[in-house]
């Protein structure tokens, strides 16, 4: 294979995306020499239209890529009787600050992301459980799901799914059928050098069905089990002049975000009493895209004092945003993570998405459901986690009734990107003492992720 001198990248990216730079096309592009050019390496961004970006080292040999895959088995879960292994996927950048990214076969859930800070400490900053039991069990809220905001006679969540992964792509692909209702799905997880995480969510069949997918991804910048203290300091950003709000099934109403408490069209610290105290915050954010716009930037949740961030993008119109205002009923027993025991998902009449539906309450509880819930439950790395301790982002279709509709003669897809990294902006003004940081070495220990680069 011979090595051109030039790189020629798409040049019809332009434009800008809310509240960020423009995108680069490329850059640290290096030259490549005519003596003994085999062991000289050319390293290209290149982004495409949908928000993609591919990083390939070119040498003499051919192409080889940057992002690890290695699987495990992540547990066992009984299901009428038979014994199905639930396959853990890691995707690892090998790049310099690179994130890695954990997803199961089990409801096809994003089970951890571990990336940098400002200071190379890595930590995992997704809300989620050690055993596979657990996430299994009632006690899962739903960190990391898969779920349809239509109803289905599975639910997703409970479901093992199969997988397939591409180490050229950089990906892993689960997917399930249900031959019922005739209906295949899809999820993609997909990482490249840019620390973004692309989760494509597809559906196909012969019959005509509602059909709207999307994930629950609970984070906290720094660092999962930081809880609601952390979660205030964080700083949010939110793409919307318009939130939806609802008084019953049949009133829909939309009002404009200027001049309120929930205009987040410019960076805002996360600590009004008003937006993020008892009264929860629970929301439905209207995307701002332009017309042309397929994928849309969203939202961006930056933790200061470690300067990582993580910005949302999506292809639908709607967001719900909320702080984990729900835990599990007290009247589930804990021992139902054992180990032993044979659990049965069986068929659900519908998928359990009464928390992401705003229709389902009027956003606030009774005091009698308050006091029905558990106070906290246990997380990963023997942490613990309380309401209003994480913040969640869920892409929503049209709430108005019109449902995207699967036909055969039309899949449905949907595109989600979570794209990390360290914000440089907040590096110069971030100052911490020598006991903040030996805190943040001990908090690294703790979650045992410390020496990711080793590995």
């Amino acid at each position: 294979m011979t090595v051109s001198n030039e790189i020629h990248l798409d040049d019809e990216l332009e434009g800008e995306i809310p509240f960020l730079p423009p995108y680069p096309k490329a850059v640290d592009i290096g030259k490549v020499e005519e003596e003994n050019h085999s062991n000289v390496k050319v390293l290209a961004f290149i982004r495409n239209h949908t928000g993609e970006c591919l990083a390939f080292h070119f040498t003499d040999d051919g192409i080889e890529r940057d992002i690890k895959i290695t699987q495990e088995i992540f547990g066992v879960i009984t299901q009428y009787g038979n014994d199905f292994d639930v396959m853990r996927f890691t995707l690892h950048n090998m790049t310099s600050g690179g994130i890695k990214v954990q997803v199961m076969s089990l409801g096809a859930a994003l089970v951890g992301v571990i990336a940098p800070d400002r200071k190379g400490v890595y930590k995992d900053v997704v809300l989620g459980f050690d055993s596979v039991n657990t996430y299994y069990s009632p006690l899962n809220p739903g960190f990391g799901r898969v779920t349809s905001l239509c109803p289905l006679p599975y639910n997703l969540e409970k479901v093992v799914w199969d997988w397939d992964f591409d180490r050229d792509e950089g990906s892993v692909t689960f997917s399930t059928t249900f031959y019922r209702i005739d209906l295949i799905l899809s999820v993609k997880y997909s990482l490249n050098v840019c620390n973004e995480i692309i989760v494509d969510l597809k559906a196909s069949g012969s019959k005509i069905v509602p059909i709207s997918l999307t994930s629950q991804v609970y984070w906290n910048m720094a660092g999962h089990s930081k809880g609601e203290e952390a979660l205030r300091h964080h700083v949010l950003s939110i793409n919307s002049d318009t939130i939806w709000k609802h008084y019953n099934h049949k009133l829909k109403n939309f009002y404009p975000v200027r001049q309120t408490v929930l205009d987040f069209r410019q960076p805002t610290i996360m600590d009004n009493d008003e937006v993020f105290g008892d009264k929860k915050f629970e929301h439905v954010f209207v995307v701002t895209k332009g017309c042309e716009e397929k994928v849309a930037f969203v939202a961006r949740l930056i933790h200061p004092r470690t300067c990582r961030y993580v910005e949302i993008f999506t292809d639908q119109p709607w967001v719900l945003c909320n702080t984990l205002n729900k835990l599990p009923r007290k009247d589930w027993d804990l021992d139902i993570c054992s180990e032993d025991d044979d659990m049965n998902y069986g068929e659900c009449s519908e998928d359990d998405t009464s928390d992401l539906d705003p229709c389902a309450s009027d956003g606030k509880d009774s005091d009698d459901d308050q006091n029905d819930e558990l106070e906290e439950i246990p997380g990963k790395y023997n942490s613990v986690y309380r309401k209003y301790g994480s913040f969640c982002v869920t892409p929503l279709s049209d709430l108005t009734g019109f449902d995207p509709i699967l036909r055969s003669s039309k899949p449905y897809s949907h595109r989600i990107i979570y794209k990390l990294g360290v914000y440089k902006r907040y590096m110069k003004r971030t100052k911490k003492s020598t006991t903040q940081d030996e805190e943040d070495k001990e908090e690294g220990q703790g979650d045992g992720i410390t020496d990711i680069k080793d590995e």
